[in-house]
């Protein structure tokens, strides 16, 4: 440093907490106007510009933050430093012969400008300010800072101060105001503060949140929205009236309009999350009271603190303000303590965030302060805005003068400005029901208003469509067998069965099983590999007026034996090359070809059984966290809504070959037959062999010109879509959808429909038809119900959720099963009645999937509330690998969850921890797994542990369980064929 820049140094000290952070998010996003502060308004009356420069220049002079730079090159600490002296930032000019259009157009080219040109942290000042002439009595007052030099306190003082010197100027007058004590002061007071007392505080205020609050990012951006980075506003003021009744009754309790703000906000992530233990940030003055004159010190005094809000949904929304208001109080002692420093004594990762969003209540608005200003000056203020921009995607400014005015700055590329009206609407409404009811129980608080009630729960719910009422599924499919006799139902490589050929084959087989004593109820389990012989079964059983019960081959006998146990079958239909795999101690099972003579001899012609839509169709089995697998029960009159329905979607119509993909035991299976069958299409049942090749699975499409083929999106990823000219519709189902796989099998001339539905709802809820798949945005959506079907999103206590805000989806309507077969409690507790229906009875189906509404009405899917995965288009209770692993000899604990951040390369884990008498290891384990469950319920990775990390309230801290990898620390079995595209084949149809 030379002599003279030596000369002009006043002061070098260090920075505080916050200008640390500040400094540190500036550099990290140089790009971006982050932190960079403007303020705006209107003088009205006559100005003399050199009187007006004067006055700046004194302000400067009086104030060392005004004239301080910040380096941080090539030093182990960053330093600001306080010059002497510093060129004058003032800029006047005449605008006065440009038209108002005109002026207002260089004033944004303006104030944009300024955001881009920015600040050099070594080069002082780091202000600027702008005098622009619009009339001979009018200016307009630009005013940019680094957030780094001021805080909102402060902002008003200093225009006090400029405005008094200004007139003090004008009229002649030497003013001689009480000096300022410097900012250095501030900082030497924070070197003094012992942290130890904090770090104890902060630390048990924290204890057991050990993860970021979050928000709703890229919320139904499409791609080019989701690039864009400006920080935008919406604002909201609370009315008059509403304001004054929120004072009243807050000083009645006893607390404070911020505490409000904060409770409000509270709630709100609460209720986003459909968490109890939420965490955000809030800016205190940061000015110590014990540092005498501080209130009229200039510089950058505030920080941003963690709230922490544990909600209970039974306690009253007085009690969680009061709450918050006792957290307040309690940290106010360590205001000084670093956001740095807490969050290294929180129980969040070092590499996420602490909080995601801020609240910031203003006490002093610089407009209020100009108006008491206008009451001593010539002068009038008027027309305030300001512009700042933070390091969250959210920031709720809070502010009272006559009215409460809530603000929300955000990131675009992060939200739609009307998710953040509707965010906004939802403050007030809270606030609303506060004053109406402070003691009102939390889970009682609606975040919906009438009209939107209404719409989330009957107006997007209109899906009414007649069905026919006396017909059962097998009565459609003989109704294409009168249409197209000669017509191709069924084809397996170069064989083919016509409708009529099919009926004839199902109805000997019925006339059998009636014979044998099957009637309506009665439950057939199908025990047979994909063939001719299992599309028979399945419509021979739909016949008799029976429900197939289907059971997969490749299931191990533990499981096989459990559902045939369970379901009480009165038969077990089977051919001879699977009868081998049965289990050995059953007597009532039926090989087709063992009965071939007999079959022989029996009726062609329709059997006449009784059967009604309310009867039982079919039963099919899923994981269950009980350790044992459910069986669902489905009715006719559901199967016969879905079939017609997805025909219709799905283009399963004559002339069509529709292919059949998923195994029997799959609900999947149920649209590709029944739903092919009942709409005179084709069904073309492929090979297993071609499955598990995405190569020959190409070419079989190619080759069979398969028009409709429904897929999980782990298989559309790695089949070619190249070379398809027959395939017009391709579904995708069983899993989540991401948009690449979208734009894969995009294509013109086909149609690409993502659909949703869990087995509860007889295969189908909800339909989502891709128009243009670079305006879906981030997510696919799984769009909206389907024909007699209503949906709702709902959070624990069955109030609706607002657009945009997580909830379960509840599925009520035609298609809902009876429940689950000899499993009254879980049926009571899932099929819970319907308070939306007006219908006496209605019952809606709790699916523990997590959703939300987007504003066009489509539903998109977040994952799940409870132990329950979807994997490679299969659902699994994670309990019951869990209790399968402890029932092992040795083991004492055990957990399991699904671990891969892309779709296609998730995977289970399971962590072990064995008791001290182990006698046994992790491929002995595996060996009893495969004894019992599927091979898609087999976790991939084994790690074992010395105890399972739990969170203070005991549950399983899963977020710090170490991802499987291969080291001294742990034994890790991976269990998966060398071949990737082999592993998730083989997980889905194995």
């Amino acid at each position: 440093m030379n002599a003279s820049k030596k000369k002009n140094i006043e002061a070098i000290y260090p920075l505080s907490p916050m200008q640390q952070g500040m400094l540190f998010h500036s550099i990290l996003d140089s790009e971006s106007d982050i932190y960079f502060e403007q303020t705006l308004f209107k003088v009205r009356g006559k100005m003399n510009p050199e009187a007006f420069k004067k006055a700046l220049q004194t302000v400067v002079d009086r104030n060392p933050i005004l004239r301080t730079a910040f380096v941080y090159k090539k030093l182990e600490q960053s330093l600001q430093v306080v010059h002497k002296v510093v060129d004058l930032p003032l800029t006047i000019e005449d605008w006065r012969s440009f038209s108002k259009e005109e002026q207002q157009t260089r004033l944004n080219q303006f104030v944009s400008a300024e955001r881009k040109k920015g600040f050099k942290f070594s080069k002082a000042p780091l202000f600027r300010l702008a005098l622009l002439q619009l009339e001979d009595d009018l200016w307009q007052v630009v005013w940019s800072n680094h957030h780094i030099l001021l805080d909102g306190w402060s902002m008003p003082q200093l225009f006090q101060e400029i405005f008094a010197f200004y007139e003090g100027y004008a009229k002649g007058i030497e003013l001689n105001l009480p000096p300022r004590r410097p900012y250095r002061d501030y900082i030497q007071w924070l070197q003094k503060q012992d942290l130890k007392k904090a770090e104890s505080f902060w630390k048990e205020t924290l204890q057991g949140f050990y993860a970021p609050t979050s928000l709703p990012y890229y919320n139904w951006l499409t791609e080019e929205e989701a690039d864009e980075t400006s920080y935008l506003m919406e604002t909201l003021e609370i009315g008059e009236i509403l304001s004054q009744q929120l004072e009243q009754t807050a000083r009645k309790h006893q607390l404070t309009l911020n505490t409000l703000v904060q409770g409000a906000w509270a709630i709100l992530l609460h209720r986003f999350n459909n968490e109890n233990d939420v965490l955000f940030g809030t800016t205190v003055s940061g000015r110590p009271p014990e540092l005498e004159g501080v209130e009229q010190m200039i510089g950058l005094f505030i920080n941003t603190l963690p709230v922490r809000a544990q909600i209970d949904p039974e306690q009253s929304l007085l009690s969680l303000f009061q709450n918050l208001q006792k957290q307040a109080v309690a940290s106010r002692e360590f205001e000084y303590t670093p956001l740095a420093e807490i969050h290294v004594w929180s129980d969040v990762p070092g590499h996420a965030e602490l909080f995601r969003s801020i609240v910031v209540f203003e006490n002093y608005p610089i407009d209020q302060t100009m108006e008491e200003r206008q009451k001593v000056s010539d002068l009038k203020f008027f027309d305030f805005k300001s512009h700042e921009r933070t390091n969250y995607p959210i920031t709720l400014v809070a502010g009272s003068h006559n009215n409460l005015v809530l603000e929300i700055a955000y990131e675009k590329s992060m939200f739609q400005r009307q998710f953040i009206r509707r965010l906004l609407d939802q403050m007030q409404l809270i606030l609303r029901q506060f004053v109406a009811d402070p003691f009102v129980p939390l889970r009682r608080l609606t975040l919906v208003t009438p009209a939107d009630t209404e719409l989330l729960t009957k107006g997007w719910n209109q899906t009414e469509r007649d069905i026919p009422s006396d017909r059962c599924v097998h009565h459609l499919f003989e109704d294409q067998v009168k249409k197209r006799p000669d017509a191709i139902a069924v084809q397996f490589g170069e064989k083919t069965m016509s409708y009529a050929a099919l009926n004839e084959k199902a109805n000997r087989l019925a006339h059998f099983l009636i014979q044998k004593g099957v009637k309506a109820e009665d439950r057939i389990a199908i025990y047979i590999d994909r063939s001719f012989n299992m599309i028979i079964a399945i419509m021979a059983v739909l016949k008799t007026g029976a429900a197939y019960v289907p059971v997969d081959t490749t299931y191990p006998q533990e499981r096989v034996r459990f559902i045939l146990e369970d379901s009480r079958c009165k038969w077990v239909l089977t051919d001879n090359a699977s009868m081998a795999s049965l289990p050995e101690d059953q007597n009532n099972y039926l090989s087709l070809n063992s009965i071939r003579d007999a079959l022989n001899d029996q009726p062609t012609g329709n059997p006449n059984a009784v059967c009604f839509p309310k009867n039982l169709a079919y039963i099919i089995y899923t994981s269950g966290s009980t350790g044992k697998p459910k069986g669902t029960l489905l009715q006719h009159l559901g199967a016969v809504n879905t079939t017609l329905a997805l025909g219709e979607i799905f283009e399963l119509k004559p002339g069509r070959n529709i292919l059949q993909f998923a195994t029997i035991g799959f609900d999947a299976s149920v649209p590709e037959i029944l739903g092919s069958l009942t709409n005179g299409a084709t069904v073309q049942l492929v090979s297993r062999e071609v499955i598990m090749s995405p190569e020959k699975l190409a070419e079989w499409l190619r080759n069979q010109k398969i028009n409709t083929a429904i897929l999980p999106p782990s298989v559309l990823a790695i089949v070619s879509s190249d070379d398809l000219p027959d395939l017009k519709v391709i579904g995708s189902a069983g899993e989540a959808c991401n948009r690449d796989i979208v734009r894969k099998w995009s294509r013109k001339g086909r149609r690409f429909i993502n659909g949703y539905g869990p087995t509860e709802s007889t295969v189908s809820t909800s339909i989502y038809e891709i128009e243009d798949p670079d305006k879906i945005g981030i997510n696919v959506p799984i769009g909206s119900p389907m024909a007699n079907t209503r949906v709702y999103v709902l959070d624990s206590a069955l109030n609706p959720q607002p657009i945009g805000f997580p909830g379960e989806l509840h599925i009520a309507g035609t298609g809902l099963a009876r429940g689950y077969l000899n499993r009254p409690e879980l049926s009571a507790e899932k099929f819970i009645p319907d308070p939306f229906s007006r219908q006496v009875g209605e019952r809606m189906y709790k699916s523990g999937d997590l959703v939300r509404w987007r504003p066009d009405g489509n539903l998109e899917f977040l994952g799940r509330i409870d132990h329950q995965v979807k994997l490679r288009g299969f659902r699994i209770e994670l309990d019951e690998i869990e209790n399968v692993i402890i029932d092992f000899p040795g083991i004492r604990d055990a957990f399991v969850m699904m671990r891969g951040e892309d779709e296609n390369e998730k995977y289970l884990a399971a962590y072990i921890v064995w008791n001290d008498n182990r006698e046994s290891g992790l491929e002995d384990l595996r060996a009893f797994m495969k004894d019992r469950l599927p091979d898609y319920m087999i976790p991939s990775a084994f790690m074992e542990l010395e105890a399972l990390p739990l969170t203070p309230s005991g549950k399983v801290n899963w977020r710090s369980l170490p991802a499987p990898r291969e080291d001294d620390r742990f034994t890790v079995t991976r269990i998966a064929p060398r071949n990737p595209t082999e592993e998730i084949l083989v997980n889905i149809w194995k």
